[in-house]
This record gives C-alpha cells, sequence and structure tokens, in this order.
C-alpha cells in the first residue's frame, strides 16, 4: 500500500501587530503630567505596556496597587531559585525604583524606572537643594567670621594715640569723615587697611586711581568701565568677555556686576 502523506506542518501564528501608544492613552493612564511629557517622547506601544502592566500586576501579589518590599523580596526569591534575598539587595534595588522613597513602588515610578531610567528630576532637585543649603551654610559662616573680626577692630576714633594712625583720634575722625562717611567701607576692610599700614596719603591714592577707572562718576565701576581700562593698559589690544569676567571676578566681590570703592580697596589690598 502506498505510504500515508505526512501531515501538513501547523502554520506559525502571525505574530501580533504592536500599535503606537497615542498620547490620549498615555494620558489615560493617570500618571503626573512629567511622566506623561517624556512618555510621549519614547517609542511606545500599546501592547509593550500592557506587558508593564501583566508584569507589575503580578508581582503585586496583594493587588494593591503598589509593590512593598515583601513582594520585591519573594520576587527576588522565585527568580533567584528559592535563594531570599539579603536586606541590603532588596533595599538597593527598591531604592532603584521607589521614586519618592515611601518604601513603596507605584504602577508609574515602575514605568518610570524601565522607560525613563536616566529621567530622574526628584533627584536633581534635590541635589540642587543640597547645593544651595551648602552655599546658605558657607555665605552664613563667613558673616559669623566677619562679625568676629570686626569685634577685634578698634572703633574709629577711641583707640590711644600708640594705635595705627587709621585709628588713632584725630587722625580716624578725619578719615572718617572724608572717606568712610561717603563711601562706607566695611569693617572687613577697615581692618585691612590697619593690618597694611595703609596712611591716608594711600587712601587717596588708591581713590583717585578708582576715580579714574570711573569715567561717569557713578560712583561704582562697571564691566565696560573695567573693559576701557583693560583695552588702555594692553594697548588697544581687542578684550575678550572671558578676561573682563577674570577682572571682575578679582575686584567685584557680591557679582553684582559692579565694582564698589570698598571692593576696590579690598581687592588692592588683598591682591
Amino acid at each position: 500500500p502506498a505510504a500515508a502523506a505526512p501531515p501538513a506542518p501547523v502554520p506559525e501564528p502571525e505574530p501580533e501587530k504592536e500599535t503606537p501608544m497615542s498620547a490620549a492613552k498615555i494620558d489615560a493612564l493617570g500618571f503626573s503630567k512629567e511622566t506623561s511629557s517624556k512618555l510621549k517622547g519614547v517609542e511606545l506601544t500599546e501592547q509593550e505596556m500592557a506587558r508593564l502592566r501583566k508584569d507589575f500586576d503580578e508581582i503585586d501579589t496583594d493587588k494593591s496597587g503598589e509593590v512593598g518590599v515583601e513582594e520585591l523580596g519573594e520576587l527576588l526569591k522565585k527568580e533567584w531559585r528559592g535563594q531570599p534575598p539579603s536586606a541590603e539587595q532588596v533595599k538597593s534595588i527598591m531604592s532603584a525604583y521607589d521614586v519618592d522613597s515611601n518604601g513603596r513602588v507605584t504602577f508609574e515610578e515602575y514605568v518610570r524606572h524601565l522607560l525613563l531610567p536616566d529621567w530622574q528630576p526628584e533627584k536633581e532637585a534635590a541635589a540642587a537643594a543640597a547645593a544651595e543649603a551648602e552655599a546658605k551654610a558657607a555665605a552664613s559662616k563667613r558673616k559669623e567670621e566677619e562679625a568676629e573680626a570686626a569685634k577685634k577692630l578698634p572703633p574709629l576714633g577711641n583707640a590711644t594715640d600708640d594705635d595705627h594712625p587709621l585709628v588713632a583720634g584725630p587722625v580716624a575722625t578725619s578719615f572718617r569723615e572724608n572717606f568712610n562717611g561717603s563711601f562706607k567701607l566695611t569693617e572687613k576692610t577697615l581692618k585691612i587697611l590697619v593690618d597694611y599700614d595703609l596712611t591716608l596719603d594711600d587712601i587717596k591714592d588708591i581713590k583717585h586711581d578708582f576715580n579714574t577707572v570711573d569715567s561717569d562718576a557713578s560712583g561704582v565701576v562697571s564691566r565696560e568701565e573695567v573693559r576701557r581700562l583693560l583695552t588702555r593698559e594692553w594697548k588697544g589690544r581687542t578684550i575678550t568677555d572671558e578676561e573682563v569676567n577674570e577682572a571682575m571676578k578679582r575686584y567685584d566681590a557680591n557679582s553684582d556686576g559692579n565694582v564698589t570703592f570698598d571692593e576696590y580697596v579690598y581687592a588692592q589690598c588683598t591682591m
């Protein structure tokens, strides 16, 4: 008898067609505006989101809508063939997903970690806040140090004749009336003047130089006035913004874009 014909091969099912996820369906997920906006910039399909939802629901064994430490531990134990993870291992993996650090992972956090691994606005904001706090602490410390230094400086006009000329009675009165009354030198600058044994004639020379640079007689030196000074000193060479910035950095202590006489005196004495 003739041999039986082999059975016809069963055709393989066609792979499910991936449908791009629309912006409306991303919005319908109920995520934050920031997360939804970021997801709209990712090549994402409805099927991929469904798979993520299915995986998350399998981990969320108590169906609370969030994954806790215990559920994560059970998942790792299953994936590691019965080997229970250590508390540190669970904590490390949980911290990677748990954006708000409340010990629970929401579906949004789960999706963010897997689809937007490089987007970490909370950590960036925390780092910026820490940097701002550090800068404020440093500024506060400087202010305290300046206040302590000011306490050590004898008040003008109240020192003995044996003291430095800028502190001694008659000279101090002249200095205060002719200079400090007009330019409001800080205690920090006054202390520098004492430390460097400067006389009233020295201060007048510095004031003359300052007035020469302050071409518009505004009482402060601007960036453009610094640029003109450098151009003149360097015989007409074109001055770059970087060179002006470097010069301003040496003199403009509070970085407001202008150099006061107090800042000028302090910089000249400490350069």
